[in-house]
């Protein structure tokens, strides 16, 4: 009984984390690593790159409402009530002139 009891709680553990996983897109043909990249700065231009290996759509109930969230590793940026909760991430830009 007690092997049964074990073995039942194992499962749902597994189902609950596979069900609240959702569906998960990995890239595997990155031009980089995994975030912003700085490709080229010169002082009339810079350009950065940003690379994507994986990100995933979970499952969410919101008021009895079925619907999904764009989840990205190391994104973490919840939005106001109302509003679309859509990760995000931040980058500051400093030139040598401010770093004098």
């Amino acid at each position: 009984m007690k092997n049964l009891f074990t073995t039942l709680s194992i499962a749902a553990v597994f189902l609950f984390a596979v069900a609240a996983h959702g569906q998960v897109y990995q890239y595997d043909d990155n031009w980089s690593e995994q975030g912003f990249t700085l490709k080229e700065a010169r002082t009339n231009q810079t350009v950065l790159e940003y690379s994507l290996e994986e990100f995933s759509l979970q499952n969410i109930d919101i008021k009895g409402e079925a619907m999904k969230k764009v989840a990205l590793p190391g994104h973490f940026l919840p939005n106001d009530e109302g509003a679309p909760d859509l990760p995000g991430r931040a980058v500051t830009l400093l030139s040598q002139t401010m770093l004098m």
